[in-house]
């Protein structure tokens, strides 16, 4: 989450990524693509991209949840989606006829938390504004830009 050992593992082939959501199971990162009207994801390695849906009119937000894709669409009223391994479209979810139309991000809410664990964990992981774990299960501290580097850093208990 620092940056650090940051890689590119899609730089072809993509024209207008709007949405992004992770597949936490299959350790995917999936994307709605306004310009090439996909829905698609890839491995976080960068291997095995796939195709989960084409022929999308203009995906703009969406989200992984129950084994199933959600997106909205400029083009549509409604919310379309389709299992984790494409396939047919299941019946979209209808919306009352509120706002301008247009449908843009979209959150879906776990019955539970997932689990998991960084170094900032506990006490902010000693920073005083911002910590950021890093790869490799360490952490950084990171600071307002209006805080000079040397406040930033002054050690102590901080209410």
């Amino acid at each position: 989450m620092d940056g650090s050992e940051r890689k590119t593992i899609v730089n072809s082939d993509i024209e207008l990524p709007n949405g992004l959501t992770i597949d936490y199971q299959e350790k995917h990162i999936c994307w709605a693509d306004a310009g090439n009207k996909y829905v698609e994801c890839i491995s976080y390695d960068g291997f095995g991209r796939r195709v989960i849906y084409k022929s999308t009119s203009k995906p703009f937000g969406i989200v992984y949840a129950n084994d199933i894709f959600y997106w909205t669409d400029w083009s549509e009223k409604s919310i379309a989606n389709i299992g984790k391994f494409g396939g047919q479209l299941n019946n979209p979810l209808e919306l009352p006829e509120v706002g301008n139309g247009r449908l843009y991000g979209i959150s879906a809410v776990p019955e539970e938390c997932p689990s998991g664990s960084n170094a900032c964990l506990l006490n902010n992981g000693g920073c005083r504004f911002l910590c950021l774990p890093t790869p490799n299960g360490g952490r950084s501290c990171e600071c307002p830009d209006n805080v000079e580097e040397r406040e930033c850093n002054r050690n102590g208990l901080f209410l």
